[in-house]
């Protein structure tokens, strides 16, 4: 080899390592680990190794030259003397003992990887992470079905396993054969997609890889056509480096680096320790709050990903550019912090005196408070303002910024808000639910905190929202009661001057005296089409408005690339939705380096913002693109697209360039909605744009129940789309292996199902094909699963009582009708009892339910089921439920007469909460165990309600252990239910509330009550904010206690 080459080789070899170095410290790496990641000092020839022990061992005459162990299982195994199944367990075992982790590999699995990519079966990684006790910080993915449901989880290190685990060869087979190879191909598809979807900032690492043998050529091969012209980094001790391998591979995007994994880590490690200094200059931002209140680092790292804190402290990365600002790019704090902003003085009081208000209400309470304005209006800006008022007069209020809904971990959020020992009043904004998911999921973690019942906490959801839209949604969602307060507002003379002056002072305006400037504002004062802050800024700024502001800048861009993603950018981006850089870089044609140096470096440039994620274990995209603000490409597009064919087209390419994963999902999910909401397209269009999209994303979960919801109101072809749905959804199921047991089942995909069966069933029923009684009856089957998976879910009871009503209204078996008003009247009772919102929908079924029978036919029927035995214990119910409904006491004898009838399993179920609601009386819990352990079916459909009676009966029995894990059951299974009207514990001799004497104790930030009473001892919790329990720290005083989803509660009756 030339001296010249070995020289330049060497300066190649030095460059590349200081690059990935970089990258690696960066957080900015994914590493996949070959069969030469697993090399040990004791096993450096692992597949000979192998090869040569199970030979020996089951008497194979192998002859073993290549040491190629995928040849060896591929005809080995072709034989039918020989065992596959022997050999994994062998194999297993072999690895388990033999194979032990080393220094090199301890150290690099401290290294902060992006993600981990093995085809390695071993351990090695698990006794690593083991060894450093670092198991909190990793999550291992060992077959497709934990990578779908895990991947973008959590903060945590993803590790996948694309081959099996050793760990456990029955759930993650183990692969060696070509023929496993070909069928894990959908494994491999979602791992391309995966990284399909980063930007190039995001290196890509092999180790122990060669290439060459068959499954690493295979590897490559589908590497290359999925990752077309992706460049990538090979460290291996057995790398060619001569001059026509050096050409090799560069061909193939390669970066080779000749050395073993051992050596490539201390060299790391040694190139760390002098650059250590950069990179923890770059540690993540800790939260800073107000009072002094800490947040520990490890929670403050995950939450920062998706909501921080709004305060003078904190620091924002993102500046803002006074011009930029005014000219329509969307503000974060900084704006205020900077004092960019012009103070709607007298709104900015009004409101304010609304939220402190809020805050003095005394009931546990998390509410969601709208800020409503027009396009353009401010609203995040007055938000901010309005937030740094609050936070600034009441020290005792602290604000976040919900910044990513994608990534929004509720179980997170409720650490934060148990970490605010010392913080009663905590704000929580965003302006991100013009979207309906954003919208549905700030609705999800009002449900889930109010369930929590923080005893001493106010929590205001302070969400700022587009007019029009909010009112979109409540008509969609039915929402009656609602907390709105309308922000738009005027700028007034003395405002107006306020803001000239800030125009001038930072230099966006030129301003030749005071008389000028009184122009300016007459001239606004007068312009009734100058509403809001933003065409008043391109009025002084531009001389004209925002359309053409935007329509301008298209116009001069000189690149076709440039103009082509910045007109799918807006496309999304008028919705608020960001370009993702795996989308975008399906849509252009250019070679994505060449689009980054003319396009974002060049041509568009200061045109386009570019969102960098860093270092995210989320695996979300990393790279997002932006305009200015959501009016501007709202703008271009209305002005831009003359006629809705292109229109719809431009759409269609966005869509036809989606890749497999789940974030692709949520991109069309909210596109589509948005789309619907808008009226932009017909039905036709609309489904047009779900079929593309199924050819895509077909394979993920939450595609599958938006589409199977669009065919099954398709009009054309109605039967067929309806068999389509059902077939799509039991495949899914099938595939996924979630039919095991009733909570392991998907709650959404059971919804759908059991919807699309009703209407299968409907659809039949009207067409005399009598198989419709199959469908039903299987769609009440899926509804009573739902109903257990989640009892405080609308979606659980509304088409359930509505197909309950429709089969009544067609169904000639009194039998089967009598049951039916049976399971109505439950439903009913059910559902007001456990709905936070949407029970007014329940109480309008409940009239039309009630206006079908008048009281004489009512009695009269059943009198008629009393008559013949069989239909006796239907007719008891409904007399119970008549009586009920009178507000008349219950006859003991009717229940002496029904207890004959427990095995029918209406009554068995009606005998649950008949005595689960008068567990006081020990003859009643005797008769409550009896009923659940002789009909278990009844506690799967009824989870909830079994657990809320089992607490409350072991409280009774003064088996408080057994009790509290009844209890934390329910926050388990059940996070977000929350019981309207609670048990309270009652005298068995009186049947009256029982009154205990209690003593005000404090439990860390927290006042509780000890109650004591007839020789028991009792903690409960007590609503902070009802008085000042400063003053009654000791005292006595006489209390209720009630029993809810989160524990024993007391009433204090005097003190």
């Amino acid at each position: 080899m030339p001296p010249c080459f070995i020289v330049r080789w060497f300066f190649y070899t030095f460059v590349a390592m200081n690059k990935l170095f970089d990258s690696i410290a960066s957080g900015k790496c994914i590493l996949f680990l070959g069969a030469g990641a697993s090399v040990t000092s004791k096993h450096k020839y692992l597949s000979k190794e192998l090869i040569d022990y199970y030979t020996e061992i089951a008497n194979i005459p192998y002859d073993n030259h290549g040491n190629d162990i995928v040849d060896f299982v591929n005809k080995v195994f072709s034989i039918s003397k020989y065992d596959r199944n022997d050999f994994d367990v062998r194999i297993s075992d072999w690895l388990g003992r033999k194979l032990k982790a080393e220094s090199f590999h301890f150290e690099s699995i401290s290294i902060p990887w992006k993600l981990i990519i093995t085809t390695n079966i071993d351990t090695l990684i698990e006794e690593s992470v083991a060894k450093n006790k670092i198991e909190s910080s990793f999550e291992f993915l060992r077959n497709i079905k934990e990578f779908k449901h895990n991947i973008h989880s959590n903060t945590k290190t993803k590790v996948v396993k694309l081959h099996g685990c050793i760990s456990d060869i029955g759930e993650y087979p183990i692969l060696f054969s070509t023929k496993e190879f070909e069928k894990n191909n959908k494994f491999y598809n979602q791992i391309f997609s995966l990284l399909n979807q980063f930007s190039d900032d995001v290196t890509i690492l092999f180790i122990g890889y060669s290439f060459s043998d068959r499954f690493g050529d295979l590897f490559l091969n589908m590497f290359q056509e999925k990752l077309v012209g992706r460049n990538h980094y090979l460290v291996s001790p057995d790398i060619d480096t001569s001059e026509f391998y050096q050409d090799y591979w560069s061909s193939k995007k390669i970066t080779p680096i000749k050395k073993d994994y051992k050596t490539f880590i201390d060299d790391y490690s040694k190139w760390y320790d002098a650059n250590k200094d950069k990179y923890n200059s770059k540690s993540r931002n800790r939260y800073v709050l107000p009072n002094n209140t800490k947040i520990n680092f490890h929670l403050s790292s995950q939450l920062e990903y998706f909501i921080v804190p709004i305060n003078d402290n904190y620091s924002i990365k993102d500046n803002i550019d006074p011009l930029k600002f005014y000219l329509g790019q969307e503000p974060n704090y900084l704006i205020i912090k900077e004092n960019l902003d012009v103070v709607w003085k007298e709104k900015t009081k009004e409101v304010k005196q609304v939220l402190l208000n809020k805050f003095e209400e005394q009931e546990l309470d998390c509410s969601i408070i709208f800020l409503k304005g027009s396009y353009g209006t401010g609203k995040s800006t007055f938000s901010y303002r309005l937030i740094k008022e609050l936070t600034t007069e009441s020290k005792d209020i602290v604000a976040f910024e919900i910044i990513d809904f994608d990534k929004l971990n509720i179980g997170l959020i409720k650490s934060l808000i148990e970490n605010l020992k010392e913080v009663q009043k905590v704000i929580i904004y965003s302006d991100l639910v013009d979207l309906e998911n954003n919208f549905k999921r700030i609705r999800e973690l009002r449900g889930e905190l109010n369930a929590e019942q923080y005893q001493d906490k106010s929590i205001i959801l302070l969400q700022s929202i587009r007019e029009n839209r909010l009112e979109a949604y409540k008509n969609k969602f039915k929402i009656k009661d609602i907390n709105e307060i309308d922000i738009n507002c005027i700028f007034n003379e003395d405002e107006l001057n306020e803001l000239i002056s800030k125009l001038a002072q930072k230099s966006v305006i030129e301003l030749k005296d005071e008389k000028e400037k009184q122009t300016i504002i007459n001239d606004i004062l007068i312009d009734k089409e100058l509403n809001n802050p933003l065409t008043i800024f391109l009025k002084i700024i531009k001389k004209g408005n925002h359309s053409k502001y935007i329509i301008n800048a298209y116009n001069q861009f000189d690149n076709e690339d440039t103009k082509k993603a910045f007109k799918f950018t807006c496309l999304l981006y008028q919705y608020g939705i960001k370009m993702p850089v795996g989308v975008l870089k399906n849509l252009i044609s250019a070679d994505y380096q060449k689009f980054k140096t003319e396009v974002l470096q060049t041509d568009g440039k200061g045109v386009f913002i570019q969102e960098h994620i860093t270092n995210d274990k989320y695996l979300m995209p990393d790279l997002y693109f932006k305009v200015n603000h959501k009016i501007l490409a709202k703008s271009f597009i209305d002005n831009f697209y003359k006629n809705t064919n292109t229109l719809f087209s431009d759409f269609q390419k966005i869509v036809n360039s989606l890749s497999s994963n789940s974030y692709s999902v949520k991109l069309f999910v909210k596109l589509i909605k948005e789309l619907r909401n808008e009226k932009k397209f017909d039905d036709s269009k609309i489904n047009r744009l779900y079929d593309l999209a199924f050819k895509h994303i077909g394979l993920e979960k939450q595609f599958l129940i938006h589409y199977t919801k669009n065919l099954q109101f398709r009009i054309l072809n109605k039967k067929d789309n309806l068999i389509k749905a059902i077939k799509l959804l039991d495949e899914y199921e099938l595939n996924e292996d979630l039919k095991r047991s009733y909570f392991s089942r998907d709650e959404y995909l059971i919804h759908r199902k059991a919807c699309v069966k009703i209407e299968l069933a409907k659809l039949l029923y009207n067409n005399n094909d009598g198989y419709y009684i199959n469908e039903y009856q299987e769609a009440i089957e899926l509804f009573d699963i739902k109903l257990s998976l989640a009892p405080d879910s609308i979606f659980s009871y509304r088409n359930y009582i509505k197909a309950l009503y429709w089969y009544e209204g067609i169904s000639e078996d009194e039998v089967e009708k009598a049951k039916n008003d049976i399971k109505i009247y439950r439903l009913i009772n059910k559902a007001i009892a456990n709905l936070e919102e949407n029970a007014d929908e329940i109480i309008k079924l409940q009239k039309r339910y009630k206006k079908r029978l008048n009281e004489s036919e009512l009695l009269q029927r059943i009198d008629d089921l009393y008559q013949d035995q069989e239909t006796r214990p239907y007719s008891l119910l409904m007399r119970i439920e008549y009586l009920n409904t009178k507000g008349e006491e219950i006859d003991e004898s009717i229940i002496d007469e029904i207890k004959m009838y427990s095995f029918v399993n209406e009554v068995s179920e009606f005998l649950m909460y008949y005595y689960g609601s008068r567990l006081h009386y020990t003859n009643n819990r005797i008769e409550f165990n009896n009923i659940i352990n002789n009909n278990k079916s009844i506690i799967e459909k009824n989870k909830i309600d079994y657990l809320y009676f089992s607490f409350i009966a072991e409280i009774y029995n003064r088996n408080l252990k057994e009790a509290f894990s009844f209890q934390k059951d329910i926050r388990r299974i059940f996070p977000s239910a929350k019981l309207k009207t609670s048990l309270y514990f009652t005298d068995y001799e009186t049947n009256e509330k029982q009154v205990f004497d209690g003593t005000i104790i404090k439990e860390g930030s927290f006042y509780n009550l000890k109650a004591t009473s007839h020789g028991r001892s009792l903690i409960a919790r007590i609503n902070n904010k009802k008085f000042d329990f400063k003053k009654l720290l000791n005292q006595t005083l006489e209390v209720h206690l009630y029993f809810t989803y989160t524990g024993l509660w007391a009433d204090i009756i005097k003190s």
